[in-house]
């Protein structure tokens, strides 16, 4: 790289200095000629050498101030012209001049404070700095001074400024229009005109004149083409007339001199926006945001922008930003709400569309949310969106369907819906869903008389009459009369139709029959006319299973498949027979063929990962539940699907992170605060348990569940009489057999074996009992009928040969009845199933010590104290055998660490210390 000394940068500067032969003078006369040909770019570039080379000469500056001011460079004007006057140019030369340029450069204060003695200065000088003074006030927003200076120049001898300010006088009582054509009366001559033009345009503006307020704006440019304010109007007046292009034009001008420059961005941005390219909408947006304009239209632009880029958090960002501007903006509003229920938000959905009162366009948006409210368990606030979109008294036949429909899905809401949808059908008879939906809640409400009626409407008609009658026959089928059904089908037969649903009904007859032979030869024919017709395969596979051979319909299955990949319904049809005939490994080939990035239904992901669970691939099932749950994190079942699989594998800190991370959001999700309350309870934080409950809502607190659960916490930290009292009442309210194994329980400690006894016998008597509930009650027959105790283990053992509690018990009753041998064969079968159990471990220690093999007795007692030391009833056996072996010194410290309170072991402790 070559350097340039010193030396010779010093000689080439030397050489152009006395290159140049042209003095102040000279540029000054050169700027004359150009300013007189209106080359005034050129004009500025003389006069800056002028001024350069004579600094001190105030014509100079005088000629390069009114340069300015004339492109409509302000500031660089209002600089000049006080250095012009710094310089002794007298008023009558520079005067107005420098009290306009200090208005257009927005120095408002400043041309209040120029020349003070103006009163005194000669006209039309003194009027013309007084109308600047009253637009400064104005813009300071002094209206009444204003009004008051004008009032004055109205009054002037000088036409120009008399119309100035009687068409300002005209603004205040928005006469527009006539004050538009006394501006425009004032000579292009007169030294406000380009104010003139400003104030015809902003006019025009006003009166959403867009084509005239541009004309206006543009022949101010014309006048001052770095009159950046007028290009910022111009752009404006030419974006609300729909002409992008032209004023992209100006705007790209200003934002080359001044890129941060606000509002310039924001109209750059509506530009972009309109010419689609929403990459640089958003940016120009966020620029605008950014450089200080707060105006909600910026956020607007950028949020719709967004959500065109896919950004739905962004979007959602700016809109939320906008707070209650966003009402304004009705379309962005209801595109806010949609987003807030697609991020898992119908709580805040909900408070936005409280905010203003309902269009007809927003009924889905209502219906969804209040559905997603409901889905969460706020009935409450469903119930309220419902009613506000109520009271706004949109009768139309879409309204009435979308409404009535959703509210037969809200608590409370039933009959409300019901009576939406007999108001739609009234109005539009042949609307078969609405009569359809109908039915259906009729049948739920048992009004069968007024299901027949629709279904009456229907075979009116020789089209639908099929329809009609197969709606009577499925009527009368649920009300268990099959012979009423069969003559409906008949009548539905001899219409003529092939509609599946007729053969389909009468297998169904016959299968309620159990005439399962009948109900296959009717699916078979059916299948060979529809042979992908899902529900006659659906109910094939039931049919066939009573028969004993599913092989056929798994057949015909496969090959619908093979036929058709892409049926998905039909797939998951037989995924979910399979499921329930417990082919897991089958479920799981038909659906690992599925694409899992799209959206699948509930039922996919459950029976998937649930047949992963039952085949002990624990790995598998983790990371398809974790898999759905990124995919869908707001949907309410894979959360709790994959909340599960946790708690399976004992990760119960991310379960109960994830759950509380949905409970911000919905506070009073019942199902999500269910799981969360019983993980609690499983994992013995009782402390954390109870105050779960106590920050729940009202109603889930009154549930008999959680009343049980909130029992199940007091009894763990000893305050049994407070769990009793749960315990009833949450049995009043739901008799559970688990309820009242827990009220026995306590029964049994603190009141009497008899009333334990008492009560058990007493639920048996009166409500359906359980495996779990005949073992309590087997357990407390032990001290008062073994054999009954035993008789009853027995029962269980049998029905249930691989269950682990049942045969350690049944096991440990054989010992109490004096069946040691006989209780070795379950223990052993149970230890086959868990080596590694404690219970276990003692109830097979306990049978060999009451067959005297104590040596070995020892052995799996302390297995057993080994995985759960602090067993007491464990340490007692430890201790007798101990004590059968003659090692008494160890056996008398393993009594001494035993501190029970239970009478019953504190017996025994005794009765064993007496024999050492």
């Amino acid at each position: 790289m070559k350097k340039i000394t010193l030396v010779a940068a010093s000689l080439m500067l030397a050489l152009t200095i006395g290159c140049s032969k042209k003095d102040s003078a000279a540029h000054y006369q050169d700027a004359l000629a150009f300013i007189a040909n209106q080359q005034y770019n050129s004009a500025i570039i003389e006069l800056k050498s002028a001024v350069q080379q004579a600094p001190d000469n105030a014509e100079y500056r005088l000629a390069l101030g009114l340069t300015y001011l004339q492109i409509g460079d302000a500031v660089s004007a209002e600089k000049e012209l006080q250095l012009a006057k710094q310089g002794g140019i007298t008023a009558a030369d520079i005067a107005v001049p420098l009290v306009r340029a200090s208005y257009i450069a927005g120095n408002f204060s400043e041309v209040l404070a120029l020349y003070p003695e103006a009163e005194e200065l000669e006209q039309p000088i003194a009027d013309y700095i007084k109308l600047y003074r009253a637009l400064a006030e104005l813009e300071l927003g002094a209206a009444d001074r204003a009004v008051f200076l004008f009032h004055e120049l109205s009054l002037s001898e000088y036409q120009d400024i008399q119309a100035f300010a009687q068409s300002n006088l005209m603004i205040t009582t928005t006469q527009y229009e006539e004050a538009i054509n006394l501006l425009q009366s004032i000579p292009t001559t007169s030294p406000h005109y380009a104010e003139t033009l400003s104030l015809i345009g902003n006019l025009h503006l006003v009166n959403d004149k867009f084509a005239p307020a541009s004309e206006a704006f543009s022949a101010l440019i014309k006048l001052q083409p770095r009159n950046f304010k007028a290009r910022l109007l111009a752009g404006q007046a030419l974006i609300r007339d729909n002409r992008y292009q032209e004023a992209n034009q100006h705007i790209e001008m200003i934002l080359r001199a001044l890129p941060e420059q606000a509002y310039a961005n924001y109209l750059k941005s509506l530009i972009e926006y309109d010419a689609k390219d929403f990459v640089k909408a958003k940016e120009f947006a966020e620029k605008a945001i950014t450089s200080g304009y707060r105006a909600p239209q910026p956020r607007l632009i950028a949020g719709l922008s967004a959500f065109q880029l896919g950004l739905e958090s962004q979007a959602l960002h700016n809109f939320s930003a906008m707070g209650q501007a966003l009402d304004a903006f009705p379309s962005a509003k209801r595109l806010y709400v949609a987003l807030q229920l697609k991020a898992g938000e119908p709580g805040i959905a909900r408070d936005a569309l409280s905010s203003t009162p309902p269009s007809a366009e927003d009924l889905n948006l209502y219906a969804t949310t209040a559905f997603n409210l409901a889905q969460a368990g706020d009935n409450r606030a469903a119930a309220e969106l419902i009613a506000k979109y109520d009271s706004a008294g949109f009768n139309d036949i879409n309204s009435l369907l979308t409404m009535g429909q959703l509210k037969l899905s809200v608590p409370g809401q039933e009959m409300a819906g019901i009576r939406d949808l007999e108001l739609a059908l009234m109005m539009e008879p042949g609307h078969h869903q609405t009569r359809l939906i109908l039915a259906s809640s009729y049948m739920r409400q048992q009004q069968y008389e007024k299901v027949y009626q629709l279904a009456d409407g229907w075979i009116k008609d020789p089209e639908t009459a099929f329809m009609g009658h197969n709606l009577k026959a499925y009527a009368e089928l649920v009300q268990f009369k099959p012979e009423n059904a069969k003559v409906h089908l008949a009548a539905a037969k001899a219409t003529g139709s092939d509609n599946p649903f007729t053969p389909l009904m009468l297998a169904s007859v016959a299968a309620f029959e159990t005439n399962y032979t009948e109900a296959k030869n009717i699916l078979d024919q059916l299948l060979n006319s529809h042979p992908d017709y899902i529900p006659a395969i659906t109910q094939a596979f039931i049919v066939n299973h009573r028969l004993g051979d599913t092989s056929s319909v798994i057949k015909h299955t496969k090959a619908q498949l093979a036929k058709n990949p892409q049926n998905y319904h039909l797939r998951l049809a037989f995924a979910r027979y399979l499921h329930s005939a417990a082919d897991f490994n089958e479920v799981i080939n038909l659906l690992q063929a599925v694409d899992t990035s799209q959206q699948l239904p509930v039922a996919h992901w459950m029976i998937l990962v649930d047949s992963y669970v039952q085949l002990g691939n624990s790995s598998e099932a983790s990371k398809l539940s974790q898999a759905w749950h990124q995919q869908d994190p707001d949907n309410i079942q894979a959360t709790l699907l994959y909340v599960e699989i946790l708690r399976r594998n004992n990760n119960v800190t991310e379960a109960l992170q994830i759950l509380d991370r949905h409970l911000l959001r919905q506070t009073q999700h019942p199902q999500l605060l269910m799981a969360k309350l019983k993980l609690q309870t499983e994992y013995r934080m009782p402390d954390k348990a109870i105050e779960t409950i106590k920050q729940s809502p009202a109603e889930f607190q009154g549930l008999a569940e959680v009343k049980f659960l909130h029992g199940r916490n007091l009894m763990a930290l000893g305050q049994k009489s407070a769990a009793l009292n749960l315990f009833l009442e949450s049995y009043k309210d739901d008799a559970s057999a688990q309820t009242a194994m827990f009220i026995a329980e306590i029964y049994r400690q603190d009141v009497s074996l008899r009333q334990a006894i008492g009560f058990v016998e007493n639920h048996i008597a009166k409500h359906d009992t359980t495996p779990g509930l005949q073992m309590v009650y087997a357990n407390l027959l032990m001290q008062t009928d073994i054999s009954k105790s035993v008789s009853i283990y027995q029962q269980l053992v049998e029905s249930s040969p691989d269950n682990l509690v049942l045969l350690n018990n049944y096991a440990w009753m054989l010992i109490e009845h004096g069946e040691a041998e006989k209780a070795l064969t379950y223990v052993s079968r149970a230890m086959r199933l868990d080596d590694k159990n404690p219970d276990i471990l003692d109830t097979y220690g306990a049978a060999l010590l009451k067959l005297q093999r104590y040596q070995d007795a020892l052995s799996y007692f302390e297995r057993s104290l080994a995985i759960r030391p602090e067993h007491d009833e464990v340490k007692l056996n430890y201790a007798e055998a101990l004590i059968l072996v003659d090692n008494k010194a160890k056996a008398s410290q393993i009594l001494n660490s035993i501190n029970s309170h239970d009478a019953r072991l504190t017996q025994r402790k005794l009765q064993l210390s007496q024999q050492l």
